[in-house]
């Protein structure tokens, strides 16, 4: 069976198609960017690509770190912030009234040190573990110790299950 010249079939007209709409993507693109950049200059486009990220961080990162700063210096539980009174340092204060910081149960805020006190528990465990396995999985599958093959195999075996933990 021969091929005719211009008939490339289905991959031919796929490549064609892709083609067509990027060259469509483009010029719309062109439009609506290069009276911009005559506008701004080409110093200035950075700026206009890095918008929209910063405005994204703005409204889901720096918004509320500084309303829960503010928050944080009001008391009161209504919702809106300006029904709040405005206590200052007093709730931070609080927070730190503590005969010994050991002991929760000798602080105002017992369950917040209790809280603190159970994540820096976990956290030193959880990641000390992990590196501690970490390193003698390494040590075992680069050194050998005559069981790297059945390592590799329990490691490939048991990555799902400890994966999820």
């Amino acid at each position: 069976m021969e091929r005719r010249e211009g008939s490339g079939g289905v991959g031919a007209l796929l490549g064609r198609a892709a083609r067509a709409v990027y060259a469509l993507a483009m010029t719309a693109l062109g439009v609506v960017m290069e009276p911009l950049q005559r506008l701004l200059g080409v110093r200035r486009m950075p700026w206009v690509f890095l918008l929209p990220n910063l405005l994204i961080f703005g409204v889901f990162v720096l918004f509320p770190v500084f309303l829960n700063a503010y928050v944080s210096l009001t008391g009161g539980t209504q919702l809106f912030p300006q029904d709040r009174p405005f206590v200052g340092l007093a709730n931070y204060e609080r927070l730190f009234d503590c005969r010994d910081f050991g002991d929760p149960n000798s602080c105002a805020e017992d369950r917040f040190w209790r809280a603190v006190r159970n994540t820096g528990t976990f956290v030193l465990f959880q990641v000390g573990g992990m590196v501690l396995i970490s390193l003698v999985t390494a040590l075992v599958l680069t050194v050998g110790f005559g069981l790297a093959g059945t390592w590799r195999v329990l490691g490939h075996k048991a990555a799902p299950v400890l994966r999820n933990l």
